[in-house]
């Protein structure tokens, strides 16, 4: 990143760890100083994903939105 001049905005970065497994895995992961955060579900391109990549979160926000609209 340094030598493409980028930056990480540390506010908005998180992490999620994909397992199919039942029990959940914690990671402490440090960048520069500032620890990411971790996250069961993350909300990418509109659709979201939870860390056992099943639909149900987005099956829950998607009627929601719908009853918004109408």
């Amino acid at each position: 990143m340094k030598s493409n001049k980028l930056s990480l905005n540390y506010n908005k970065t998180r992490h999620m760890i994909v397992t199919r497994k039942k029990e959940k895995c914690n990671f402490r992961i440090n960048v520069g100083g500032h620890e990411i955060s971790q996250k069961q579900c993350i909300r990418y391109l509109r659709v979201m994903l939870d860390d056992s990549l099943t639909w149900n979160q987005y099956i829950a926000h998607v009627p929601r939105k719908l009853s918004n609209g109408c």
